[in-house]
C-alpha cells in the first residue's frame, strides 16, 4: 500500500534504485552487529531517485511540491539511522523519507544517473569536507580515481580549488584523465608514496 506523508517526511515514487555492496552485507544480516538498525519488517535500498507523490501539509510551503523530480540516500547524518526515522526502503515501490534528506534531481540527469550518484556524491562530499577539511589551495591524493567515490571525489576536489592528484590503472587512466585531475598515478607502474611530488598532502 502506498505509505502516507507525514509532517517532515515525503512519500516518493521510485523510478530507479540503485545497489551497492553495502545493500549485500545489510541483507545478509552482516552488519547488526556494528549497530545497523534493521527494524522488521525492513524494507532494503537506500539510494534512489523518484518523484514526489506526496507531501504534507505543512511541508507544502516549502522547497518542494508533489511532482518534484528527487534523489536521496535514506539513512541517517554519519551514523546508519536516526532516532524514529525511517530507515532504507528504496527497493519498494514507494518511499517515506524526511524531506530534509531530498535533493532536486537536476534534469541533465536520468532517474538512473541520479540513484547511482546519491550515496557515492554524499561519501565523497562528506570525506573531503567534513573529515579532511579539503579547502582551496590544499594538496590531496584521492586512491581509486576510477571508483565511483573517487571518481566525484575528483571534481568536487578540484571544484573548491584542491590540487588533485589520483591512482589508477593503465585500463582506467583514460577515465580517470576525464576529471582533469593535475596528477594521475599508475600503480602498475609506479609507487605513489615513493614520488617527492606527493610528499607533504593535506590528506590521502
Amino acid at each position: 500500500a502506498k505509505p502516507t506523508a507525514e509532517p517532515g517526511l515525503a512519500v516518493v515514487q521510485v523510478k530507479t534504485a540503485a545497489v551497492n555492496p553495502i545493500d549485500i552485507k545489510v541483507m545478509a544480516g552482516a552488519l547488526v552487529g556494528a549497530g545497523w538498525a534493521m527494524p522488521l519488517p525492513f524494507s532494503l535500498g537506500y539510494d534512489f531517485s523518484g518523484v514526489i507523490a506526496d507531501l504534507h501539509a505543512d511541508d507544502a510551503a516549502g522547497a518542494f511540491k508533489v511532482g518534484d523530480a528527487v534523489f536521496a540516500v535514506n539513512w541517517g547524518q554519519h551514523k546508519h539511522d536516526e532516532e524514529g526515522l525511517p530507515t532504507g526502503g528504496a527497493f519498494a515501490q514507494y518511499i517515506k523519507i524526511p524531506v530534509k534528506k531530498l535533493s532536486k534531481k537536476p534534469e541533465s540527469l536520468s532517474h538512473d544517473e541520479a540513484a547511482a550518484i546519491a550515496l557515492v556524491g554524499t561519501t565523497a562530499h562528506q570525506i573531503l569536507f567534513d573529515c579532511a577539511q579539503v579547502k582551496e589551495g590544499s594538496r590531496i591524493l584521492v586512491l581509486g580515481g576510477s571508483t565511483g567515490v573517487g571518481a566525484i571525489a575528483i571534481q568536487l576536489a578540484k571544484a573548491k580549488g584542491a590540487w588533485v592528484a589520483t591512482t589508477c590503472s593503465t585500463r582506467t587512466a583514460d577515465y580517470v584523465s576525464q576529471w582533469k585531475p593535475d596528477l594521475v598515478v599508475n600503480y602498475s607502474k609506479e609507487k605513489w608514496d615513493e614520488l617527492d611530488t606527493l610528499k607533504g598532502l593535506d590528506a590521502v
